[in-house]
């Protein structure tokens, strides 16, 4: 049996992406877990512990930033905050100034408008670096600004992120270690 290469628990109400994220973590490696809101993550979190949390922003009940906001005071699991929409960044920078964090930096899956309008915003409201997506997506970020305008979401703006990520690439925060596995089409 292969080693298992961390665990992690997918917070997510979107059944199929959590099922999706479950799946491929598994798939690679990972001893991986999936729960559809806050109440859930805890129970789950207080009989079997994590390494990371990939948690959603939007979550129904307790929302994904004041879950964090609690793990992160009782020193909990690495936390990669999942984001469908990239008008959060006022919440965000909230968050951060509220709990005195400091962000490592901005880890972009793709490029889409919806998964990463706020990041430009967020890495100069933060001067943290951003890094990925992959360099296929170039092309999706550029058109940010046109795709703005065309749905109706103000202030977006495109970005070039300080590293792209490529298929084998590893991203590191804290003691938490990934490795990055591309899959175009997200």
């Amino acid at each position: 049996m292969a080693e298992c290469r961390g665990r992690i628990l997918v917070v997510d109400d979107d059944e199929g992406l959590r099922e999706l994220l479950v799946r491929y973590l598994s798939d690679n490696g990972y001893e991986a877990a999936g729960v559809a809101d806050g109440q859930a993550m805890k129970r789950h979190l207080s009989s079997h512990p994590v390494d990371l949390l990939l948690l959603d922003v939007m979550l129904p009940g307790e929302d994904g930033l004041s879950l964090s906001r609690t793990l992160s005071a009782q020193g909990g699991p690495a936390i990669i905050m999942l984001s469908a929409r990239g008008q959060e960044v006022d919440r965000i920078v909230g968050l951060l100034e509220q709990e005195q964090l400091t962000p490592a930096k901005i880890l972009v899956t793709h490029g889409h408008l919806d998964h990463a309008g706020g990041v430009a915003v967020l890495a100069e409201l933060t001067g943290v670096p951003i890094e990925g997506p992959h360099e296929d997506d170039r092309f999706w970020i550029d058109g940010m600004p046109q795709q703005s305008k065309m749905f109706g979401v103000p202030g977006v703006r495109s970005f070039t992120p300080d590293r792209w990520l490529k298929d084998g690439d590893t991203v590191r925060f804290g003691d938490v270690e990934l490795d990055v596995l591309h899959c175009p089409g997200h």
